[in-house]
C-alpha cells in the first residue's frame, strides 16, 4: 500500500513565490508615482509623525529629499540617487533617511543585497527605525534569509508594526525554520487583519500540519473550500489530511463527488482509488485506477501494474484480472519488456492462487521463453511440475535455476534439489546440494540441515 506522508511542501503549494507574486514586498516605488503631490507630500513630510518610531529629519535633510524628488519626477533617477549618496554623513550622522531612501530606490532595480545593506545602515543610525526593519525583513524573506527575517520582522513588530504582510512574512520565516509553534500566532494575526487572503490561510494550514493539528487543518480547507468551491486542489489537499486522520470514508466521499462531475484525472483519481484501497474498498479501488490510468497522459505504467499487485495482493482477483487486460490493451507498445515480464508473473500468480495450475504453467513458459535468466519463473515451474509428479521435469528446472547468477535463486535451486534428492533416499547427493545452497547464502538453518545431514550419514556408515 502507499504511503500517506503529509509535509509542508505539498499541503502547502508555493507559498513562498505566491506571496512574492500579491506584493508581500516592500513597495519600490514606480518612476510615475513621483509626479504625485498627494504622495510626495506624504513621501516628504512623514518621517517625523511617529516620534518614537522614525528619525526626525532636519531641515538640510528635507531640501536633499525635495531635490531627490524633483529628480526622481524629471526621470533623472541616476542623478536623483547620486545626490542622495552624496549627501551622506559619515560617522553615524545623519537621521538615515538618505540610506533608507536609496534603499528603496535599490529594491526598485532588484538590488536586494546592496538595500539590505542599506537598511542596515539607516538602522544604525537610527536603531528604532520600524519602517527601515520592516522592510530589511521584507528583503531578507524575499533572499531566503529566513533567520535575518526572523529578527527584523519580529523587531518591528515590537516598535508597534501591525501590518498583515509583516505578520504574514514572519510567520513563514518562522515556519521556515523549523518554529511551527510562533509561526501559527503570527499567521492567526495576518488572518485577523486580512481573513480572506490564501497566502495566510494556507502558511497557518503549514504550521498546523508540522504539529499535527489536523482537525484544524480540516476545518480551515473547509472554510476555503466555501470561498473557492471551483478550487479542486483544495479538496484533493484535505482528503489527504483526512486520510491521515483515518477519515477515509470522508476523504472518498469528497474525491468521489468530484469524479463524478468529470473534475478529478490522473492522480487526482489515482489517490481517490488509494483511499478506498486504505479501507479495504477493493473494487472501489479497481475502478478509481483504472479510470486514472484511462484518462492520465502520458500513462504511468509503473503506478498502474503497482496497483494491480495490490489488487491481487487483496484477493481481489478478478479486478486484477481486468485491471491486467485494461493495461495491457491501453499500453500496447509502451511497456517495457521488464513491465511486460512483471503482468505475465502477475497472471500466474493469480491463476496459481485460483487453482488454475496448468494455466500458469502456460504463462510462466513464456516468461521463459522470454527470459532463460528468470530466476522466480524458473522456481515456479519447477514446483509446477513437482506438485503435478513431473519430478524429472521439475528437477530439470531447478538445475537450470542453480546455474544463474544470482546468489538467492541459486540457494534457493539448490534447496529444492536437495530436497529432491532425500525423497529418494540419495543423501549424499543430497548433502552436496545443500552445501551448495549454503555457499551461495549463509544461514543458521542452512548450516543446521548440513550438519544434521553429515551426523545422520557417520551413522548410516557404521
Amino acid at each position: 500500500m502507499r504511503s500517506f506522508v503529509l509535509a509542508v511542501g505539498l499541503i502547502v503549494p508555493g507559498f513562498t513565490s505566491s506571496l512574492a507574486a500579491q506584493g508581500s514586498f516592500p513597495p519600490a516605488y514606480p518612476l510615475d508615482v513621483w509626479k504625485d503631490k498627494e504622495f510626495t507630500a506624504r513621501f516628504l513630510g512623514n518621517y517625523g509623525q511617529v516620534a518614537d518610531v522614525e528619525p526626525k529629519i532636519t531641515d538640510d535633510e528635507r531640501t536633499v529629499l525635495t531635490q531627490f524628488q524633483d529628480l526622481m519626477a524629471a526621470g533623472k533617477k541616476d542623478e536623483a540617487a547620486m545626490a542622495l549618496k552624496q549627501a551622506i554623513q559619515p560617522d553615524g550622522k545623519g537621521s538615515g533617511i538618505f540610506e533608507f531612501t536609496l534603499a528603496q530606490v535599490a529594491v526598485e532595480r532588484n538590488a536586494l543585497p546592496a538595500a539590505a545593506g542599506l537598511y542596515k545602515a539607516a538602522i544604525l543610525k537610527y536603531k528604532d527605525f520600524r519602517r527601515a526593519w520592516r522592510a530589511l525583513g521584507y528583503v531578507l524573506h524575499q533572499t531566503q534569509d529566513y533567520p535575518g527575517a526572523v529578527k527584523s520582522l519580529s523587531t518591528a513588530i515590537r516598535l508597534g508594526d501591525n501590518d498583515p504582510v509583516t505578520y504574514g512574512l514572519y510567520g513563514h520565516a518562522l515556519l521556515s525554520g523549523k518554529k511551527p509553534v510562533a509561526a501559527e500566532q503570527a499567521f492567526r494575526m495576518a488572518l485577523m487583519f486580512e481573513p480572506d487572503k490564501n497566502d495566510w490561510r494556507m502558511g497557518l494550514i503549514g504550521a498546523l500540519v508540522e504539529q499535527s493539528k489536523f482537525a484544524e487543518v480540516v476545518a480551515l480547507y473547509d472554510e476555503m473550500i466555501r470561498d473557492q468551491p471551483e478550487n479542486t486542489d483544495l479538496v484533493q489537499r484535505q482528503a489527504m489530511v483526512l486520510v491521515t486522520m483515518d477519515e477515509t470514508k470522508r476523504a472518498s466521499e469528497n474525491l468521489e463527488i468530484l469524479a463524478r462531475a468529470g473534475k478529478l484525472k490522473g492522480k487526482d483519481l489515482r489517490l481517490l482509488g488509494d483511499v478506498y484501497m486504505r479501507d479495504a474498498q477493493a473494487a472501489l479501488a479497481f475502478h478509481a485506477w483504472k479510470r486514472a490510468y484511462e484518462t492520465e497522459e502520458p500513462r504511468d505504467n509503473a503506478a498502474a501494474l503497482k496497483e494491480a499487485e495490490l489488487l491481487s495482493s487483496a484477493d481481489a482477483r478478478p479486478e486484477a484480472r481486468e485491471f491486467i487486460r485494461t493495461i495491457r490493451d491501453t499500453a500496447k507498445d509502451s511497456l517495457a519488456a521488464p513491465q511486460k515480464e512483471q503482468l505475465l508473473k502477475l497472471e500466474s500468480r493469480i491463476a496459481l492462487a485460483e487453482g488454475k495450475n496448468d494455466e500458469a504453467a502456460a504463462i510462466m513458459e513464456k516468461i521463459v521463453e522470454a527470459n532463460p535468466l528468470d530466476g522466480q519463473a524458473l522456481l515456479l515451474l519447477g514446483d509446477h511440475y513437482l506438485a503435478s509428479s513431473a519430478r524429472e521435469k521439475a528437477a530439470g528446472f531447478f538445475d537450470r535455476a542453480s546455474k544463474l547468477s544470482d546468489k538467492d535463486t541459486q540457494s534457493k535451486a539448490f534447496q529444492r534439489l536437495g530436497r529432491l534428492l532425500l525423497e529418494e533416499q540419495k543423501f549424499s547427493d543430497a548433502l552436496l546440494r545443500f552445501k551448495s545452497a549454503y555457499a551461495a547464502k549463509p544461514s543458521a538453518q542452512l548450516q543446521k540441515y548440513v550438519v544434521d545431514l553429515e551426523k545422520h550419514l557417520q551413522k548410516k556408515g557404521k
